[in-house]
Protein backbone atom coordinates (compact mmCIF):
# COMPACT_ATOMS: atom_id res chain seq x y z
CA UNK A 1 0.00 0.00 0.00
CA UNK A 2 1.24 3.48 -0.84
CA UNK A 3 0.48 6.59 1.19
CA UNK A 4 0.19 10.26 0.36
CA UNK A 5 1.33 12.59 3.10
CA UNK A 6 -0.67 15.83 3.33
CA UNK A 7 1.85 18.53 4.22
CA UNK A 8 -0.61 21.39 3.62
CA UNK A 9 0.52 24.31 5.82
CA UNK A 10 2.31 22.27 8.52
CA UNK A 11 5.62 23.83 7.38
CA UNK A 12 4.62 27.20 8.89
CA UNK A 13 6.32 28.99 6.01
CA UNK A 14 9.77 27.39 6.34
CA UNK A 15 11.29 26.13 3.08
CA UNK A 16 14.16 24.58 5.08
CA UNK A 17 11.68 22.63 7.17
CA UNK A 18 9.99 21.33 4.00
CA UNK A 19 13.32 20.18 2.55
CA UNK A 20 14.19 18.38 5.80
CA UNK A 21 10.74 16.85 5.98
CA UNK A 22 11.04 15.56 2.41
CA UNK A 23 14.42 13.95 3.25
CA UNK A 24 12.83 12.26 6.26
CA UNK A 25 9.83 11.06 4.22
CA UNK A 26 12.14 9.57 1.59
CA UNK A 27 13.78 7.45 4.31
CA UNK A 28 10.30 6.22 5.25
CA UNK A 29 9.54 5.36 1.63
CA UNK A 30 6.77 7.94 1.23
CA UNK A 31 6.37 8.43 -2.53
CA UNK A 32 3.63 11.06 -2.71
CA UNK A 33 3.18 14.38 -0.89
CA UNK A 34 0.51 17.04 -1.15
CA UNK A 35 0.74 20.74 -0.45
CA UNK A 36 -1.64 23.69 -0.49
CA UNK A 37 -0.50 26.67 -2.57
CA UNK A 38 -1.63 29.96 -1.08
CA UNK A 39 -1.04 33.47 -2.39
CA UNK A 40 -2.89 35.76 0.05
CA UNK A 41 -3.06 38.74 -2.30
CA UNK A 42 -5.20 36.57 -4.63
CA UNK A 43 -7.41 34.85 -2.07
CA UNK A 44 -7.77 37.01 1.03
CA UNK A 45 -7.73 40.55 2.44
CA UNK A 46 -6.40 42.04 5.66
CA UNK A 47 -10.04 42.27 6.81
CA UNK A 48 -10.57 38.51 6.77
CA UNK A 49 -10.86 37.17 10.30
CA UNK A 50 -9.81 33.76 11.59
CA UNK A 51 -12.55 31.14 11.89
CA UNK A 52 -10.99 30.51 15.28
CA UNK A 53 -8.27 32.69 16.71
CA UNK A 54 -5.32 30.31 16.97
CA UNK A 55 -2.37 32.59 16.34
CA UNK A 56 -0.44 34.68 18.81
CA UNK A 57 1.69 35.94 15.90
CA UNK A 58 -0.82 36.89 13.22
CA UNK A 59 -3.51 39.57 13.59
CA UNK A 60 -5.55 38.41 10.61
CA UNK A 61 -5.99 35.44 8.33
CA UNK A 62 -4.27 37.47 5.59
CA UNK A 63 -1.23 37.94 7.87
CA UNK A 64 -1.15 34.18 8.49
CA UNK A 65 -1.29 33.34 4.76
CA UNK A 66 1.36 35.97 4.03
CA UNK A 67 3.73 34.61 6.68
CA UNK A 68 3.29 30.95 5.71
CA UNK A 69 3.11 31.18 1.92
CA UNK A 70 6.03 30.58 -0.42
CA UNK A 71 7.19 32.60 -3.41
CA UNK A 72 7.12 31.00 -6.87
CA UNK A 73 10.92 30.62 -6.63
CA UNK A 74 10.59 28.79 -3.28
CA UNK A 75 7.91 26.52 -4.77
CA UNK A 76 10.41 25.68 -7.52
CA UNK A 77 12.97 24.54 -4.93
CA UNK A 78 10.34 22.37 -3.21
CA UNK A 79 9.24 20.85 -6.51
CA UNK A 80 12.87 20.23 -7.50
CA UNK A 81 13.60 18.61 -4.12
CA UNK A 82 10.64 16.25 -4.61
CA UNK A 83 11.95 15.38 -8.08
CA UNK A 84 15.46 14.79 -6.74
CA UNK A 85 14.07 12.40 -4.10
CA UNK A 86 11.65 10.67 -6.48
CA UNK A 87 8.67 11.87 -4.45
CA UNK A 88 5.59 12.78 -6.45
CA UNK A 89 4.46 16.37 -5.86
CA UNK A 90 0.74 17.09 -5.62
CA UNK A 91 -0.68 20.47 -4.79
CA UNK A 92 -4.03 22.13 -4.25
CA UNK A 93 -3.93 25.61 -5.81
CA UNK A 94 -6.19 28.03 -3.96
CA UNK A 95 -6.21 30.82 -6.52
CA UNK A 96 -6.00 31.18 -10.26
CA UNK A 97 -2.52 32.62 -9.81
CA UNK A 98 -1.50 29.43 -7.98
CA UNK A 99 -2.77 27.38 -10.93
CA UNK A 100 -0.53 29.44 -13.22
CA UNK A 101 2.48 28.85 -10.95
CA UNK A 102 1.85 25.09 -11.01
CA UNK A 103 1.55 25.21 -14.79
CA UNK A 104 4.85 27.12 -14.98
CA UNK A 105 6.47 24.43 -12.81
CA UNK A 106 5.30 21.85 -15.32
CA UNK A 107 2.87 20.19 -12.93
CA UNK A 108 0.51 18.02 -14.92
CA UNK A 109 -1.73 16.91 -12.03
CA UNK A 110 -3.36 19.12 -9.42
CA UNK A 111 -5.87 18.44 -6.70
CA UNK A 112 -8.98 20.60 -6.65
CA UNK A 113 -10.27 22.08 -3.40
CA UNK A 114 -13.86 21.17 -2.67
CA UNK A 115 -16.56 23.81 -2.48
CA UNK A 116 -14.56 26.87 -1.47
CA UNK A 117 -16.40 30.08 -2.33
CA UNK A 118 -15.21 31.43 -5.68
CA UNK A 119 -13.39 34.64 -6.37
CA UNK A 120 -15.65 36.90 -8.36
CA UNK A 121 -18.60 35.21 -9.97
CA UNK A 122 -20.03 33.24 -7.05
CA UNK A 123 -18.84 29.96 -8.58
CA UNK A 124 -16.97 27.58 -6.34
CA UNK A 125 -13.22 27.18 -6.51
CA UNK A 126 -13.82 23.62 -7.65
CA UNK A 127 -15.82 24.82 -10.66
CA UNK A 128 -13.21 27.43 -11.55
CA UNK A 129 -10.35 24.93 -11.25
CA UNK A 130 -12.21 22.32 -13.30
CA UNK A 131 -12.79 24.95 -15.98
CA UNK A 132 -9.06 25.82 -15.95
CA UNK A 133 -8.04 22.17 -15.96
CA UNK A 134 -10.19 21.54 -19.02
CA UNK A 135 -8.09 24.05 -20.96
CA UNK A 136 -11.05 26.36 -21.61
CA UNK A 137 -9.89 29.35 -19.59
CA UNK A 138 -7.66 32.28 -20.40
CA UNK A 139 -4.70 32.53 -17.97
CA UNK A 140 -5.39 36.21 -17.31
CA UNK A 141 -9.13 35.86 -16.70
CA UNK A 142 -10.37 37.18 -13.30
CA UNK A 143 -6.96 37.69 -11.81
Amino acid sequence: MEYCLEIAQSHDGSVGYVHGLLESLKKREIKLVKFQMHFPEYESTDLEVFRSNFSVVDKSRFDYWKRTSFTPKEWRTIFDKCSELNIEFLCTPLSKFAVEILEDLGITAQTIARQIVGWFSGTTTQEVMQHRASGNADRTQNR
